[in-house]
């Protein structure tokens, strides 16, 4: 198979590389690797940094999301088990604590993300378009990101 891609290679050539006593050159390494269908959506040999940087940023973002659904469900039972505690207070406890129970209980979770991600950033979004279309770069981003954490960040 590797002959038919140019390769001079035999049986002997392939007892070398296995023992160690032959190299195996990158662009062998390809082929090969191609040929025995082992990364068939990417190859790790052929991977500039960069790209393996976005990947590993890719993964780490749908880490970061899991965990944001597994606090979401967290949140939501404990509005829950606020409510059954609540429920089961006594006439006069309840009148002391209605306001605060029904208020605490009264925000969802999608408002707490919401007011949250308005927090982070005016407009993630569009600025994500505007990043990925060049009219703005990842240091503007992190900026804006950062100077709307502490409130600073104004429409230009």
């Amino acid at each position: 198979m590797m002959q038919k891609r140019g390769w001079k290679w035999s049986q002997a050539t392939v007892w070398a590389i296995e023992k160690g006593e032959r190299p195996l050159r990158l662009a062998e390494a390809a082929d090969l690797e191609d040929l025995l269908n082992l990364f068939p959506n990417s190859s790790p040999l052929l991977e500039s940094p960069k790209r393996v940087t976005v990947g590993n940023e890719i993964r780490g973002l749908a880490d970061a999301r899991e965990e944001l659904e597994a606090a979401i469900a967290a949140y939501d039972m404990a509005r829950y088990d606020l409510a059954i505690k609540a429920d089961a207070l006594t006439e006069v406890d309840k009148r002391a604590h209605r306001d605060q129970v029904v208020e605490e209980i009264g925000v969802p979770a999608s408002r707490v993300v919401a007011d949250a991600h308005a927090k982070w950033a005016d407009d993630p979004d569009q600025i994500w378009h505007e990043m990925v279309s060049g009219k703005t770069t990842a240091h503007t981003f992190r900026r804006i990101v950062q100077e709307s954490a502490r409130g600073e960040h104004q429409e230009a």
